[in-house]
């Protein structure tokens, strides 16, 4: 079972939510069965029962034994997808959305920053990594994102880039390369992405990769899942 979460005040939802960013478009490009969670009553009994967890924007804190439980999730081999924003302030709700992944994605050797991501050229990512979720994608747009920080860089095997792009302020003077998703592996997996718009439904059509990029993920993380059917 792949469940999207909709019980932390995220932003994002696969239930057509009004004044919500509606991932419909995801849902189908990703080709699995998607749940929505929509009860924190059942947000331990149901997670154990999942493959796959997907919290995308939330603006509501996990109290301790959902973030242990999350945790433990990951440690016994669930797949976790965290989705945050350029902002770390509240929409509509109490709590900015990086804030609360990071209680959860810290512990895995990532952090989501408090800054705006913004590309030179349409702001699209053309720079990626080596790996199965970059296979055959070219070209990304990553509309307004955060960075990713890898917090334990000489220990590569628990936390990688797969997407770069040269990052400027509005003054143009400083410049870095930010990693905007990345990525820890042992016995599970979770993957982060700092910009919710980029598998938002689009408001126009645009060629890019991103929904492919989306499918890559999904079979990434499913992949080795220990799991059961």
């Amino acid at each position: 079972m792949i469940l999207f979460d909709e019980s932390h005040s995220e932003f994002c939802t696969i239930s057509e939510v009004r004044k919500k960013r509606s991932y419909l478009a995801w849902k189908e490009s990703v080709n699995h069965e998607v749940v929505p969670l929509l009860s924190r009553k059942e947000f331990i009994t149901r997670l154990s029962q999942a493959k796959v967890m997907v919290v995308a924007e939330p603006h509501s804190y996990f109290v301790l034994d959902e973030t242990l439980a999350l945790i433990d999730f990951v440690m016994k081999g669930g797949s976790l997808l965290l989705i945050g924003n350029h902002h770390n302030t509240s929409r509509y709700y109490s709590y900015g959305c990086n804030e609360i992944l990071n209680v959860i994605s810290s512990p895995f050797g990532m952090r989501f920053n408090d800054d705006g991501v913004v590309f030179y050229g349409e702001n699209v990512i053309q720079k990626f990594g080596d790996h199965p979720v970059c296979a055959d994608v070219e070209l990304l747009h990553y509309w307004r994102g955060c960075s990713i920080t890898l917090l334990r860089q000489k220990r590569k095997y628990v936390a990688e880039g797969v997407a770069f792009g040269s990052r400027h302020d509005v003054s143009e003077v400083y410049r870095r390369e930010p990693i905007v998703a990345a990525l820890y592996e042992k016995n599970g997996k979770v993957f982060c992405l700092g910009d919710s718009s980029a598998w938002s439904d689009p408001d126009t059509e645009v060629e890019d990769d991103n929904f492919a990029f989306a499918q890559n993920v999904m079979e990434w993380v499913l992949k080795n899942n220990l799991k059961p059917e």
